[in-house]
């Protein structure tokens, strides 16, 4: 897969990063957004603040909220291309990921969906794009790393640019933006396949909206080394019967082309959203 270096949006060191980054969009409830969006400046108000909107379109809404902010300088565009490391860590866990622009084309082939998609969600995902041209949420992708090249980078970089504490964990964002370190990261991952753990209709609408509209962009992705074990994966039924299975399972029935039902799937840690954004044909 074909990933490049962005320059990030991201919230401006006077915001409580603590109170402004929340779980995806999917997994937030109305009693959880009503929560989120008590703070003025939570991602929830951009990418799923439809409590308090709602005789107006919510879509329009974002997008004038991003507006607003940006022009205050609630939040600033990073100067430089950089690739991201975001690290979550918590008791007995951490998890590294990368965080880069991975090519729209890649998703037809490299970069393989695991789930079918809802008609509902994705029109929901596809509107808040067309009104905001931003992604606010990252799309979870593993690759195999077999020899943990991937693995072994991403545990070596220091000095966070930003840290949280939130839900028993820290969140920690670090920047590369160094030539070495980016060409590295474009080897290691040129002749690497990705599975879609997070985000399927994220990507399928930002694959869509770059094609139909003739962007020069990518589409936001955090990458994590399936050689580190430190994302599980629970299986549901209808039945709500939850057990917890190998992610290499999820991969042989990506691989060979069979799709697991919608929402039959729970990856953990989240990737929380709003820690780096991109502005897609904003470079």
């Amino acid at each position: 897969m074909q990933i490049e270096p962005f320059k990030g949006l991201r919230f401006s060191r006077d915001i409580d990063i603590a109170k402004a980054i929340s779980p995806p969009y999917d997994i937030i409830d109305d009693e959880m957004e009503k929560q989120f969006l008590k703070y003025e400046y939570n991602i929830a108000h951009l990418m799923r603040g439809t409590a308090f909107c709602a005789e107006k379109n919510p879509y329009d809404v974002a997008a004038q909220r991003l507006k607003a902010w940006i022009k205050r300088g609630t939040l600033t565009k990073d100067k430089t291309h950089s690739f991201y490391i975001y690290r979550q860590t918590a008791e007995n866990t951490e998890r590294n990921t990368l965080i880069a622009l991975a090519d729209p084309d890649d998703f037809l082939s490299k970069i393989l969906p695991h789930e079918k998609l809802r008609e509902k969600p994705l029109s929901d995902r596809m509107r808040l794009m067309e009104a905001t041209r931003t992604s606010f949420g990252i799309v979870l992708l593993s690759v195999k790393d077999a020899e943990k090249r991937l693995s072994r980078i991403m545990a070596g970089v220091s000095g966070p640019v930003l840290s949280a504490e939130l839900d028993s964990m820290r969140h920690e964002l670090f920047m590369i933006n160094g030539k070495d370190t980016i060409h590295r990261l474009r080897e290691v991952l040129s002749d690497e396949k990705a599975l879609i753990l997070d985000g399927h209709h994220r990507s399928k609408s930002t694959v869509d909206f770059i094609r139909d509209s003739n962007l020069k962009a990518g589409v936001l992705v955090g990458i994590e080394s399936r050689e580190d074990n430190a994302t599980k994966l629970t299986l549901t039924n209808k039945e709500a019967f939850k057990t917890q299975r190998p992610l290499e399972e999820i991969w042989a029935m990506a691989e060979k082309g069979i799709p697991a039902p919608p929402k039959s799937t729970y990856f953990t840690p989240k990737l929380y959203s709003g820690l780096v954004m991109y502005q897609l044909g904003g470079e």
